[in-house]
């Protein structure tokens, strides 16, 4: 980035006696959308930013819990019970309520990093 670009921070940074180049970070963002294929023009997208050195720690303790639990990864639609069976669908088709409760019981934990 060229500095002659940035004279003066912008005015919702915080001056912290250092040169506009030097606030910058390296941060990464993981977004995830969902929606009602029948509705296509509403939808809501959630999702959550870090730094890079809290991504890898979370997914270090992310592939923990997903070993832990013997899971090939996590489909929060998939890893809910099905209200006439009690089963999960897709990877989760063998496992129980409680059993998908625990799962993402500590997949949120693994979260509060």
């Amino acid at each position: 980035m060229n500095a002659t670009l940035l004279q003066s921070p912008p005015r919702h940074c915080v001056d912290l006696g250092r040169e506009p180049w030097e606030l910058l970070a390296m941060i990464r963002l993981c977004l995830d959308e969902s929606g009602d294929p029948k509705n296509t023009r509403i939808f809501t997208v959630g999702g959550w930013l870090a730094r890079s050195e809290v991504w890898e720690e979370l997914d270090n303790i992310w592939k923990y819990t997903l070993k832990d639990h013997r899971a090939k990864y996590f489909h929060a639609t998939d890893c809910e019970p099905d209200p006439k069976t009690g089963m999960g669908r897709g990877a989760f088709e063998t496992w129980n309520a409680k059993e998908m409760r625990a799962f993402r019981r500590d997949l949120i934990k693994a979260c509060e990093i």
